[in-house]
């Protein structure tokens, strides 16, 4: 991942400023991700950090939850607050090397995609592609392409738009769509839903 080392020098606390000047409070991501979470799912979140979405969905939804990130400080902090949970299990490793199991939905919130390089990001969206249930959606978060991208310190993001991708995700095996959304703090996003089969939103 292309912006490692800037997450390293991130407090857990400048993250969630950060979170609240984009998406507000409530967050507007979290309402809008949590439209598509329904009760008994397997979810997969890519880039958990402390558990800023994790955390009300686990709380909102009986589901079997799993969050990868690379940044061991922010799983600890997420642990710490999710407590004991048997259906709750963070990893501290890529999604590239997460094969034990599908999931109803993957998750890929606030940009996440863009951590990783253009190289990177299709390896990553096949290896979700081999990860999804036949009837599971993956969903990403971005901003949209009127919208400015954050920049902040040595944050390097590589942009994704749906626009940009939609060829190469049918080439992929994706099914695809995308729809924008205003956050609370004014900020248009784009989430881009993709699918094996016909389970689109």
């Amino acid at each position: 991942m292309n912006n490692d080392a800037f997450y390293a020098t991130l407090s857990s606390e400048t993250l969630r400023e950060f979170a609240l000047k984009t998406f507000g409070d409530p967050p507007s991501d979290l309402e809008e991700i949590s439209k598509y979470i329904s009760n008994g799912d397997r979810v997969l979140e890519v880039g958990c950090g402390t558990g800023r979405i994790g955390l009300p969905l686990i709380q909102r939804h009986n589901i079997e939850y799993t969050g990868v990130d690379s940044n061991a400080a922010y799983l600890e902090m997420f642990q710490k607050l999710a407590g004991q949970q048997p259906r709750v299990e963070l990893i501290k490793q890529p999604i590239q090397k997460i094969s034990k199991q599908t999931f109803d939905k993957i998750l890929f919130p606030w940009t996440v995609i863009a951590d990783f390089t253009e190289l990177e990001q299709k390896a990553v969206l096949q290896q979700a592609y081999s990860l999804l249930d036949e009837r599971g959606l993956c969903i990403l978060d971005n901003p949209s392409q009127n919208q400015k991208p954050n920049q902040y310190g040595i944050y390097q993001p590589t942009l994704f738009y749906y626009q940009h991708w939609k060829e190469r995700l049918g080439h992929m095996g994706f099914m695809s769509e995308s729809s924008t959304y205003i956050t609370r703090t004014g900020v248009e996003r784009e989430l881009t839903f993709l699918a094996k089969s016909d389970s689109l939103p």
